[in-house]
């Protein structure tokens, strides 16, 4: 089990920023990563980490592993 805050202290530490913001009923989240990194199996420096209606508990496991960067 993971938890907000432990996500977005990770992405601190990482240098990942996560966007969140609202729209209607809905809570959209992104990271990005840092200029010049990536995230692991991929090649891109931006993650969609999902959607969630508001009152709906987000995986924040998922958004844990989606955040690791390629060293």
């Amino acid at each position: 089990m993971a938890t907000r805050k432990q996500v977005f202290e990770k992405a601190k530490k990482l240098g990942v920023e996560i966007q969140e913001w609202r729209d209607g009923g809905d809570r959209f989240f992104q990271a990005d990563a840092p200029q010049g990194k990536h995230f692991i199996g991929s090649t891109v420096s931006s993650a969609y980490l999902g959607d969630y209606a508001v009152g709906e508990k987000p995986d924040w496991k998922f958004m844990l592993n989606e955040i690791e960067l390629e060293r």
